[in-house]
This record gives C-alpha cells, sequence and structure tokens, in this order.
C-alpha cells in the first residue's frame, strides 16, 4: 500500500511504526476503541494514516503524547499541547463505539519544520449479519460514514488535514465495488478511506474548506459468521513542507465529526438482497447512523454529562485565558458566554452545568 506523507507535518522522515508501544487498529480488541494525541513544537517523526501506531511521531525537545483504549461500548478523550516561545500545536478528541470528534491547531513560524498536532481516535466492532435463506453464502455489505469538519490554512507553510480509513479483521478493508470515497480527495492507496485536505503556501495567504461528505465502505463477509469491522479518523495541523519560509502560518481542524451513518444493503454477486439481520456483539444497534449524544452546555467531551473530565478541559482553557492565544485549546470550548474569552463568567456558567449532570 502507497502512502504519501501527510506534508510533513511532523517534518518526512521514516518512522518506524511499532519501535514504541502504542495503540492501533492492528492491537485493538473489539468491540472498543482508542484514541491517540501527540503535539511538538519541532519533531524529526512522521506519520501517514489512521489507525497506525503514532507513539514515537513525537520525540522533539518539547513534545507531547497520549493514548487511551477502552472496552465496550464506552468512550474516552485526550488533550494535548506543547508550547515554545513563537510556536503552539494543541489537539482535543474523543473516541466512542461508532463516533469520534478530532480537532487540533497549530500557529508557528513558516520557517519551522516539524511543528504540529495529531489526534487519531478509532473503534472497533464485531458484527455479523444473517439471513436463513443464505447462511454460509458470501456477500458485500455496504455501510455509509457521514464527516463534517471546518479546516483553515493561513500563512506561507501550513497544512491542515482530516483522513478516514477502515479495517476488517484488524487488517486494512481493500478496495472493491460499492466502495466510494466520497467528494474527498483522491490518493493512490488500496484501502478504503475519506481524505480531505487544505494546504497554504502565500506569506498571506488564508485559506479554509467546509467539508459535509459521506463514504460508503463495502465488507465482504460471509453470511452468520462474526466478522470485525474498525474505524479511525486522524486529523493533523502543521507544516506543509520543509522548505524555509518568512512570516507565521497557522492549521487548524475545527468542528470535526466522523459518523456511523447506518446500514445501506448487502448484495450478493451484485445483486441485492433483502430479509438480513444485523447484530453486534455489544447489543448497540448499527443499522441506523450514530451520531454523538445531544451536548448541552459545559458537556465539553460530548459525552452527555457534564463532569469532572469536562472541568479538565474547562481549567485548561481558564488558564490560557484568551481564546485567539494560540495554546488555547482547539475550539476554545470554555468559553460558554461567547466573549472570546475563558473567564470568571465562563466559570459560573460551568458551575450551573455542572451542577445540572446531565444533558437532556
Amino acid at each position: 500500500m502507497k502512502i504519501d506523507c501527510v506534508a510533513a507535518v511532523l517534518g518526512c522522515g521514516v518512522l518506524a511504526l511499532g519501535a514504541a508501544a502504542g495503540v492501533s487498529q492492528a492491537t485493538l480488541v473489539a468491540p472498543g476503541g482508542y484514541i491517540q494525541a501527540g503535539a511538538t513544537t519541532a519533531s524529526a517523526g512522521t506519520f501517514a494514516w489512521p489507525g497506525v501506531d503514532l507513539s514515537n511521531a513525537f520525540f522533539g525537545p518539547i513534545s507531547t503524547y497520549k493514548e487511551f483504549v477502552f472496552a465496550g461500548d464506552s468512550l474516552t478523550h485526550r488533550t494535548v499541547q506543547a508550547i515554545a516561545p513563537g510556536v503552539a500545536a494543541s489537539g482535543f478528541g474523543t473516541s466512542a463505539l461508532g463516533y469520534t470528534l478530532v480537532e487540533t491547531a497549530a500557529t508557528f513560524p513558516s520557517a519551522a519544520i516539524g511543528a504540529g498536532a495529531a489526534i487519531d481516535g478509532g473503534w472497533s466492532e464485531t458484527l455479523t449479519i444473517t439471513n436463513p435463506a443464505h447462511t454460509g453464502e458470501n456477500g458485500v455489505v455496504r455501510f455509509g460514514v457521514s464527516v463534517q469538519a471546518f479546516l483553515t490554512a493561513q500563512g506561507a507553510n501550513a497544512r491542515a488535514a482530516l483522513r478516514v480509513a477502515a479495517y476488517l479483521n484488524s487488517a486494512p478493508l481493500a478496495q472493491q465495488p460499492g466502495f466510494s470515497p466520497g467528494e474527498s480527495d483522491p490518493l493512490v492507496t488500496t484501502q478504503q478511506y475519506g481524505n480531505w485536505e487544505l494546504v497554504a503556501d502565500q506569506p498571506l495567504a488564508d485559506e479554509f474548506r467546509i467539508v459535509r461528505d459521506e463514504i460508503v465502505l463495502a465488507v465482504p463477509f460471509t453470511f452468520g459468521t462474526p466478522f470485525t469491522l474498525g474505524l479511525s479518523s486522524l486529523a493533523s495541523s502543521g507544516t506543509r513542507t520543509t522548505l524555509v519560509a518568512a512570516g507565521t502560518s497557522t492549521a487548524k481542524v475545527d468542528d470535526t465529526r466522523v459518523t456511523w451513518g447506518g446500514f445501506l444493503g448487502v448484495t450478493i454477486n451484485g445483486q441485492a438482497v433483502t430479509g438480513n439481520t444485523l447484530t453486534s456483539s455489544t447489543g448497540k444497534n448499527f443499522g441506523p447512523s450514530i451520531i454523538p449524544p445531544n451536548a448541552c452546555a459545559g458537556d465539553f467531551n460530548f459525552d452527555g454529562v457534564v463532569d469532572d473530565e469536562d472541568f479538565q478541559i474547562f481549567a485548561a482553557g481558564y488558564n490560557v485565558l484568551d481564546c485567539d492565544d494560540p495554546s488555547m485549546t482547539p475550539g476554545c470550548p470554555g468559553d460558554m458566554d461567547g466573549n472570546n474569552i475563558v473567564d470568571d463568567e465562563d466559570f459560573q456558567l460551568f458551575v450551573v452545568a455542572y451542577n445540572g449532570v446531565v444533558c437532556v
């Protein structure tokens, strides 16, 4: 499989995957998921693909890396940042069974090499499709994946990117008839994917891209035999090249949601088959779309409750104060009154939400 280097967000050196302990779709046990998050002010590492171990891609003098794996129908989130004079990189992500929310931001001198942040979130579930009339036969099932994001690239050396990749039984899901990458940017790969990128290459460049897309996965299976399907999403913001350029550059991936789009149908030898039943190992219904819980004020990690984890996110923003500060968590989640700062007034609003606990 040929995969291009993600725009030197962390340089274009060679990353020896698996050289450090880390999480990936290859090691993930279904049902469950993971998130891995890294930020660096300068690193010689590189990464290129969702679902691949990133633990050894963040080893510069000022670098942060975090990861977590969850089991069953649960979720996790992580926040990272790396700050040096004139450089700030940060990321925030939530991963749950059926969806991922990943955001990154980086501001740096355009001449910087390898400054950036990356968040990779993924999940895996064991599914079974049954049909009494076709037990033991081979078929292809199609699933939808909905993708939304807002990409920003400013300055002479910025790149923002979002990639999605699918896995079957812990291995890359190969392309076949029925797969569609939607309107995403083409890549040279044999894996089923989605790819949305934005670059800025002029000192005064100010580019943005709104992503509203859907990819279609085509998954081979045998009626009555369980199979494991995984989906990973990688957001990255940082430098696009190792060439020296003047000025300051900024890259952001905001408002990202990669959500399960539901069951689209089954075919045998290209002919539609009805009367199918789809089940999962957790009992979660993967027939319809799966979307994050309706977030309420203070629910910064979109898990449907306002709790201590949300307070940690709020506190990080409160300590920075200014939403325009490059070190602020992407999206400035603690600014609850919308005045572009995270201050005592926002804290009062958060306390009210915290006391309510459950979003309704």
